[in-house]
């Protein structure tokens, strides 16, 4: 009877593992000691932006800063268009531990329906990106990032109107000197470096 009951409680924590989406997995590593997880959409951004407008009472100040904020920021806002939400990961205040735990939970994460686009291993970092289409033709994009020289685990989920590829590049063209930052990883390589080195 014991041997049943133990079989059964193993079946049902794997259907729930397996019925855990990327999100909830996240959301689960969050509440661990040290880890960050910080959700960004683009209603958020733009509230933040029309909270800060409306703090200037004046309405000769107010304008100015509503014009330099349009000009200084047309190509994020560019970007943050293509963005449906971005969920970041970070373990940089965890343990070691915990850390671990952080790692194998990514590792072992469900990932049915996902493509796999980059499995790359070096000294520095390991990194990680697998990408699924939806039925709205939005994208979700896993992207985890093992940072060895920086003892950190970082999990990025972003869900996009276009595929990582393409929103990459457009990311690139927007950076100053035409060079993304996107998610750069050992000796300065980024995300559109690594699918550019697949094709």
């Amino acid at each position: 009877m014991k041997k049943l009951v133990s079989l059964l409680a193993v079946v049902l924590f794997s259907m729930t593992a397996y019925a855990q989406s990327v999100e909830d997995a996240l959301n689960a590593l969050a509440k661990k000691e040290g880890v960050q997880v910080m959700n960004i959409n683009k209603d958020f951004v733009e509230a933040q932006i029309a909270t800060a407008l409306s703090s200037i009472t004046d309405e000769a100040k107010r304008k100015e800063a509503e014009k330099e904020m349009r000009e200084s920021s047309d190509d994020a806002m560019g970007i943050l268009e293509d963005i449906v939400n971005l969920q970041i990961l970070t373990t940089t205040d965890a343990s070691k531990a915990i850390q671990e735990e952080v790692k194998t939970a990514l590792q072992t994460l469900n990932l049915t329906g996902y493509e796999t686009l980059i499995d790359v291993k070096d000294e520095d970092s390991d990194v990680k990106i697998y990408q699924e289409k939806q039925a709205d033709n939005t994208y979700k994009t896993l992207i985890m990032i093992d940072d060895k020289e920086d003892n950190e685990v970082v999990a990025l989920l972003l869900h996009t109107y276009k595929d990582l590829m393409t929103f990459a590049e457009e990311l690139e063209k927007k950076e100053d000197g035409g060079k993304s930052n996107f998610i750069n990883y050992g000796n300065n390589k980024s995300v559109l470096d690594l699918l550019k080195n697949k094709k």
